[in-house]
């Protein structure tokens, strides 16, 4: 429920009006240059990179059915957490298993929670490695694959001197102001798992040119798009261009984040070691990278102008639902030409601020009560 005009120009100071929400007629707004959104087209053989549908077009239908590789220290988190909100709020089938250890880690269709006779899932985001027939077997109407990239150096830190995969163990020689110099004097676990091996590349393969290419042209055709971490909000806004969402569908509140962390500086040195080490990641991030700027640029600068207009409602959400959920009832994010008006709750905002574990917890104890009430009118006719 929206707060009331009194409420909203009196007392709430959360007054959301942006100075060009008053004009939404796009083509008499200079704010709006060039605002136009590019579909994806296919001439002969070559298909041409504009990552969008006409979110204005009445053809426009959200595409609910995705897959979404969920690749490790790369903000996964954030972007399931996402996914999971659009799940609860569409009533649609999120996949889930029945494992009471490690259930948010999805390894055989054997482990998976079934669905009501009649029904199919729409979403799948928990953990697994890119495994193309069991994708097909478990979700086979998401015909969106999903994953998202981080640059490679960067994701390696974490898993080398945080310890996060290796016993929680803080590797780091404190005593050292750089990293050492000689990667191989690591954890070789850190090397081993690559971006690249959870997109189904074998670890035997990261060296070898040709495999890495053969590889990469076949994921380029399999997935639907890439998200790069380090341009999360760009790649959120074509993610929603391309999957035709609303802008409320693509709200976040990072998941994850340590920003107690210390920095990690890397000598010039070290990081061109540590590139040709993590050789496949490089190429496979850089070629999505490329992807994703080759988009931004065919759209423009008002592609530019929605990003900040995003970041700008980012902003008016994150303080909301961290300082001001508890006074207020709601937040209303004024219509714009990117966006109807919404209004954001205090319950909206406690499921983007929970974190992973206990999210798919509670999403799997109601899919296991739902799967098992589907069950007892069966029951009672034998």
């Amino acid at each position: 429920m929206f707060i009331s005009n009194t409420i909203y120009n009196t007392k709430s100071p959360f007054n959301t009006r942006h100075p060009y929400s008053q004009n939404t007629n796009k083509s008499h707004d200079l704010h709006l240059t060039d605002y136009e959104i590019k579909p994806e087209v296919t001439t002969g053989s070559h298909k041409l990179t504009g990552y969008a549908q006409d979110i204005n077009s009445i053809n426009c239908l959200p595409i609910q059915n995705i897959a979404f590789l969920k690749v490790h220290k790369c903000g996964s988190s954030t972007t399931s957490n996402l996914l999971h909100r659009y799940s609860i709020k569409n009533h649609l089938n999120t996949v889930l298993t029945k494992k009471s250890n490690n259930y948010w880690i999805l390894g055989s269709a054997s482990e998976v929670i079934p669905l009501p006779k009649g029904e199919y899932f729409n979403i799948l985001d928990l953990d697994t490695f890119y495994n193309k027939a069991l994708y097909q077997k478990v979700v086979p109407h998401a015909k969106f694959y999903l994953a998202i990239m981080r640059e490679p150096v960067s994701r390696y830190i974490p898993f080398e001197f945080d310890g996060s995969f290796h016993g929680g163990i803080f590797r780091r020689d404190k005593s050292q102001v750089y990293m050492f110099e000689d990667p191989n004097a690591g954890d070789q676990r850190s090397l081993l798992q690559q971006m690249s091996n959870e997109f189904g590349l074998s670890t035997s393969s990261r060296f070898d040119d040709k495999l890495i290419k053969s590889h990469l042209e076949t994921i380029d055709k399999e997935f639907s798009f890439v998200i790069i971490r380090e341009y999360f909000d760009e790649s959120f806004i074509l993610l929603r261009r391309r999957l035709c969402w609303r802008m409320q569908d693509v709200l976040y509140i990072r998941m994850n984040t340590n920003l107690k962390k210390k920095p990690s500086p890397i000598t010039p040195s070290g990081r061109e070691k540590l590139e040709k080490l993590l050789k496949a990641d490089v190429i496979f991030y850089n070629h999505f990278k490329n992807k994703l700027f080759k988009s931004i640029h065919e759209l423009g600068v008002g592609f530019l102008h929605e990003v900040s207009h995003y970041r700008r409602v980012l902003k008016l959400v994150r303080d909301y639902c961290v300082h001001g959920k508890d006074m207020w009832p709601n937040l209303d994010i004024e219509a714009s030409v990117w966006n109807d008006k919404f209004s954001v709750s205090k319950e909206d905002c406690e499921l983007m601020l929970l974190v992973e574990a206990p999210m798919v917890k509670m999403m799997t104890e109601k899919a296991m009560a739902r799967y098992q009430a589907s069950l007892k009118p069966q029951d009672s006719k034998s």
